[in-house]
């Protein structure tokens, strides 16, 4: 099984855009895929998938409540909504896991009171197991917020693991030094080992030598993987007002051929995910490089960012 989070600490960095297009990737080659929408921004996977009016109806349960066993008897499962275009399914953020803190408080304080242990940061992980989650989806990906809080220390539990997309930047780069601290954070107050899978350079400005030089220098770096490097937020902004994934776009022929050779990159990122974990040894069979010409031409190269 596969199963990882995508934060960032930095707003804008296409952490969502990061996380919808590698559930359809991942779909699209065969597995059955969860995405976990964790985010508290408005603008979410929820959002992004068109699922708007479910999060806002009051009739549905909301995932917080249902991991923290607050009134009601709903389990994940029956939250499930299922992207019969994109091929995989989504637990759909609710208005009310707003309230996520709140809830947490909540059931920590009941549990004191009735003499119970209350575990920090475990409760998805622990309904993820009670309902056997790991065991009906071959992979599993956490869309968390863009700052530290409970909710992102609850999806690091989950997954263990994680795919960190940042904007080539000075404010994207200290996202990474950032995530590396909450891990060692989470690391150390849990007791478990956090892995990051890949790195991923997000919305590089493929005109800028700068931009390209910066981004050839962290995907020559040894201390993590860089496996693909996306580009201008144009190309990833197509997926606006309920439009979904790249795939989807392009299938509803609104996309060209940079929108096809970016979903390509999110293929080859897909794959070497599923390799790293034993998922499959497929390889992807595109003409498309993982990197752009401009990123490839420092690649190897001295380069002064």
């Amino acid at each position: 099984m596969l199963t990882y989070s995508i934060p960032t600490e930095a707003g804008g960095t296409g952490k969502t855009t990061t996380a919808i297009n590698l559930a359809r990737a991942h779909a699209d080659a065969g597995h059955d895929v969860l995405l976990v929408d964790l985010d508290s921004q408005n603008v979410s996977a929820t959002w992004f998938l068109g699922d708007v009016e479910w999060a806002k109806d009051q009739q549905h349960p909301c995932l917080s409540k249902i991991i923290m066993g607050l009134g009601s008897d709903a389990s994940l499962t029956d939250i499930v909504v299922a992207q019969e275009e994109e091929g995989f399914d989504l637990l759909p953020r609710h208005v009310n896991d707003s309230n996520f803190e709140s809830y947490y408080r909540k059931a920590e304080s009941m549990a004191q009171m009735e003499g119970r242990e209350f575990e920090p940061c475990v409760q998805l992980r622990d309904q993820i197991a009670r309902e056997r989650l790991h065991t009906e989806y071959d992979v599993i990906i956490y869309d968390v917020d863009g700052s530290a809080n409970l909710k992102l220390n609850q999806a690091l539990a989950a997954s263990q693991n994680v795919v960190v997309p940042f904007t080539v930047s000075e404010k994207g780069q200290s996202s990474v030094g950032g995530i590396r601290e909450s891990l060692n954070g989470i690391e150390s107050d849990l007791g478990i080992s956090m892995t990051v899978s890949a790195l991923v350079p997000n919305m590089v400005d493929y005109s800028s030598v700068q931009e390209c030089k910066i981004a050839a220098r962290i995907i020559d770096s040894d201390e993590y993987t860089t496996p693909i490097a996306i580009g201008d937020r144009a190309t990833l902004e197509k997926m606006a007002n309920g439009g979904g994934s790249l795939r989807s776009v392009i299938a509803d022929g609104h996309g060209g051929e940079k929108h096809e050779r970016t979903a390509d990159r999110y293929d080859i990122l897909a794959a070497y995910l599923e390799r790293k974990a034993n998922l499959s040894d497929r390889e992807v069979d595109t003409e498309t490089p993982p990197y752009y010409d401009r990123i490839q031409k420092y690649l190897g190269s001295e380069v002064v960012a």
